[in-house]
């Protein structure tokens, strides 16, 4: 192949010199030369673009991505070619007149006129793609709705379907087995801008079932209740409240690092510890100190920090989570004295006050409900699954304060080094956090957390509608239609005009006994009401539309009907989640949480063998007796050998302990540690350790078990994995 394309070359050359000499006077001695560097000449250039063509078409085998067109585009616009037709109909010009008149060719003139394959709209020059606009419009909101039901499309599921569409309708297309290529995908998003390829966020399914429009419309229709009931219209006492995880390195921020390298950053934790903080801010923008809950048995004073933000609040749990009796000091000493200096700074005593937070169960108990109630504070709670939504601080201000708190972990790192592990202790996350709060709690997004949410200024419609299942919505809508004709006293419901778009028939999903897909399409795909019908069984599905939007639905419903496994299995009683939000600062609440209460009481907890569980106070004396038991054992068991012998010496010394100093512990000190464990971490064990490590900044120490050797307890031995973190509130002596 590549000596025919030489002597191709070689021929052509020697023509192109004949005609050269013959058409001027050249010098005999330069002809050879002249034939040698036209040949050379014609010989590379050939050879170096048959080797490129080779590449790129086996390699690629297409045609370069990245083609840049070397002319512009057409100057004429649609406008100008509807007139050139219109006045070639008259018939009183010919084409070349009517050409030099609108500066439009014949040949786009004399198309439009016969009524060629393109359109008498396209001023585009090229060929037309391999599919109709009108088809690829569909694909367009198809892959929209399968976004917003939560199934989008990846780049073969859109090829698949595109292939499947091709073979059904007998089109013919460039693809390759029918199937598009990678060029036909990136034209296609080229040519719908509105499409991007992303990586999706998990979406939990129990958040996608609680964004019904009953649950939210009724959350806000209760909300705005309370404002008119209780005469609430300035922003300054309407607040919200949340707990929130603060990481003790940072995780978020990203960096500049050279390619094909793995990129870290030093940092002196694991990574994975957090400290729970509680913020509260009120609708004007005006936010409350800190309330920091850390791991532990009790505050100490290294823990705090001269420098943390005025006001701030100390606690400890045992996991580092917010518990009721937690919040409920919180709500007893910070939230109540601020509001109360609020009224009477404002001269309104009486003024009620609304606290918004989330559904955790440390946030409402009988006292939480009395103490609210008798300092005129209303207690509303979100939705449950809605708080990434409906709550301000999580919409708005928790995002910008990570990012800056992660700043700020990365500039402490760097301060760091050189000077010890780097490990950020309680006292410092004090002091770093009181600087956040100084400077990354924007008053502007909180106000934008209110407002944005809908929950003040009161707003119901905030909520993005095209997040409501269509079917749904429109039944929300027909009950209240149905209520309002009923009731002549309620006003006409107010829907914003993206509702009014939104009639979409979606019962083309429906498999199994009326159980569709969870959809939610955006207005954009709505608008056209397009019906998405394909007769379909739950039994044979099969495709007889050939429309890409049937058979896009015809492929949900596969994958809906290949993903259902129907698991029969006992019915367990669970409490019922609470799915709506809920105003406690009622009489029917606190009615319900007494009875609770006092059930609670009643409740005897049987321990093993049917006995009544021991009280925890007499923990001590449990330990006492199973260590008379373990030696009664030990007696019994023995042979009368060993009696004789006297090897089993029962003789007991008095030990006297000494009291723990903070100086005195040390790595190699043995200890008597205080745990709780048990079924319900309530039992106290005493066990002996030693210790192998002390942190003196945050006060943890790291010690490791010792075993019995005997059965009396008079000798033990070290177990090497048996290793805890302790701190100085657990050591008995």
């Amino acid at each position: 192949m590549e000596f025919g394309i030489m002597v191709t070359i070689f021929i052509f050359s020697a023509q192109r010199l004949l005609r050269r000499i013959s058409s001027s006077k050249i010098p005999k001695t330069s002809l050879i030369s002249l034939f040698l560097w036209n040949y050379s000449y014609f010989s590379i250039g050939v050879n170096v673009n048959l080797v490129l063509g080779l590449f790129n078409y086996f390699f690629f085998n297409s045609r370069v991505r990245n083609y840049v067109k070397k002319t512009s585009g057409p100057k004429y616009t649609v406008e100008d070619v509807e007139k050139a037709v219109a006045a070639m109909k008259k018939g009183n010009k010919t084409y070349k007149q009517i050409s030099e008149e609108y500066n439009i060719p014949i040949t786009v003139i004399f198309n439009r006129l016969k009524g060629r394959q393109t359109a008498i709209t396209c001023t585009k020059k090229g060929r037309l793609p391999a599919l109709a606009i009108n088809v690829e419009n569909d694909i367009e909101k198809c892959l929209i709705a399968g976004a917003q039901m939560g199934q989008p499309c990846d780049k073969a599921e859109l090829k698949e379907l595109v292939r499947e569409y091709v073979v059904i309708n007998n089109i013919s297309t460039p693809f390759t087995n029918n199937t598009p290529g990678d060029d036909w995908y990136y034209l296609f998003m080229k040519r719908h801008p509105s499409l991007s390829f992303k990586k999706p966020e998990q979406l939990q399914k129990l958040r996608k079932d609680a964004r019904k429009p009953d649950i939210i419309y009724d959350f806000y229709d209760k909300l705005q209740q309370v404002y008119i009931d209780n005469n609430i219209s300035d922003s300054a006492f309407v607040f919200n409240c949340d707990e929130s995880g603060f990481q003790t390195d940072p995780s978020k921020l990203k960096a500049i690092g050279q390619k094909c390298i793995a990129l870290s950053r030093i940092s002196g934790g694991s990574g994975r510890e957090s400290i729970s903080v509680l913020a509260c801010c009120a609708a004007n923008g005006i936010y409350l100190p800190p309330f920091i809950i850390f791991k532990g048995k009790g505050v100490q004073a290294r823990w705090t920090s001269d420098k943390s933000y005025p006001g701030t609040l100390y606690a400890v749990s045992n996991n580092g989570w917010m518990e009721e009796t937690l919040f409920y000091n919180w709500l007893n000493t910070m939230f109540v004295d601020y509001i109360n200096a609020l009224r009477k700074e404002r001269n309104m005593e009486q003024q009620k006050v609304v606290l918004l937070f989330d559904g955790h169960c440390s946030h409402s108990s009988l006292r939480i409900v009395q103490l609210a109630i008798q300092n005129n504070i209303i207690l509303v709670r979100f939705p449950s699954h809605l708080t990434d939504r409906l709550q301000p601080l999580d919409k708005c201000v928790f995002g910008p304060l990570k990012t800056a708190w992660n700043r700020l972990l990365i500039q402490f790192g760097k301060d760091m080094i050189g000077k010890g592990a780097g490990r950020l202790t309680k006292g410092m996350f004090s002091e770093m956090l009181g600087k956040l709060w100084n400077n990354a709690m924007n008053p502007s997004n909180i106000i934008s957390g209110f407002s944005t949410t809908g929950l003040f200024p009161f707003d119901k419609y905030k909520f993005p509608v095209n997040e409501f299942d269509p079917v749904d919505l429109e039944e929300y809508l027909k009950c209240k239609a149905n209520e309002e004709s009923n009731d002549p006293s309620v006003s006409t419901i107010e829907q914003p005009d993206i509702i009014q778009h939104n009639s979409l028939d979606m019962h083309a999903y429906e498999v199994n006994n009326n159980q569709c897909f969870e959809q939610s399409l955006t207005p954009a795909v709505a608008e056209d009401q397009i019906s998405l019908e394909p007769s379909t069984s739950s039994d044979n599905i099969s495709v007889s539309s050939k429309d890409i939007i049937s058979i896009f639905s015809n492929q949900l419903i596969q994958y809906k009907t290949n993903n259902t496994i129907s698991v029969t299995k006992d019915r367990v009683p669970r409490l019922r989640a609470a799915k709506y939000g809920e105003v406690l600062t009622t009489e029917d609440v606190l009615k319900r949480l007494e009875e609770a209460t006092s059930k609670k009481n009643l409740i005897k907890y049987p321990g093993k063998r049917g006995r009544p569980k021991k009280a925890i106070d007499d923990v001590e004396n449990i330990v006492v007796e199973q260590l008379v038991d373990d030696i009664d054992d030990a007696v019994y068991h023995s042979s009368e050998d060993d009696c004789n012998d006297n090897s089993l010496d029962l003789s007991i010394e008095e030990v006297i302990y000494n009291t723990p100093i903070w100086s005195q512990i040390k790595p190699g000190v043995f200890l008597l540690v205080d745990f709780i464990g048990g079924n319900r971490k309530k039992q106290n064990f005493k066990y002996v350790c030693l210790v192998k490590r002390v942190d003196e900044d945050d006060g943890d120490i790291l010690v490791q078990g010792l075993k019995k050797y005997n059965e009396i307890g008079t000798d033990f031995y070290i177990v090497e994995n048996d290793l805890s973190d302790i701190t100085v509130e657990m050591i008995l002596a």
